[in-house]
């Protein structure tokens, strides 16, 4: 019995130490962690960077500095012609072109 559980110990380590070394298990480094999310808002990551408008038409005046490239914005809503509402630190919410970012399966409509 004694064999049986070094060998069963000495295979386990082996295990444990590939397991550890093997490049497959770190091969992907972790996603960032979410944003929080906030009752009525979805939280969507821009792949590129996104204007923020005052409405959801590039006629519209520019505010804001834009969601930059790898940063995640709270989405309110989704207009019918492809524009998200997003919350803005601001009291009012601001517009960009939802193209800019990660698609959502159920995004609610504004």
């Amino acid at each position: 019995m004694r064999k049986f559980a070094r060998g069963a110990v000495v295979a386990g380590a082996g295990f444990v130490l590939a397991a550890v070394l093997s490049p497959v298990a770190h091969a992907a480094a972790p996603a960032p962690a979410p944003a929080p999310r906030v009752q009525g808002q979805i939280w969507v990551h821009a792949f590129e960077f996104a204007q923020t408008y005052e409405e959801a038409t590039t006629d519209s005046p520019e505010v804001g500095k834009g969601i930059q490239q790898g940063e995640s914005a709270p989405v309110i809503c989704m207009s019918t012609t492809g524009w998200y509402k997003i919350a803005d630190a601001g009291p009012d919410p601001v517009w960009a072109q939802a193209q800019h970012f990660d698609s959502v399966v159920n995004m609610p409509k504004c």
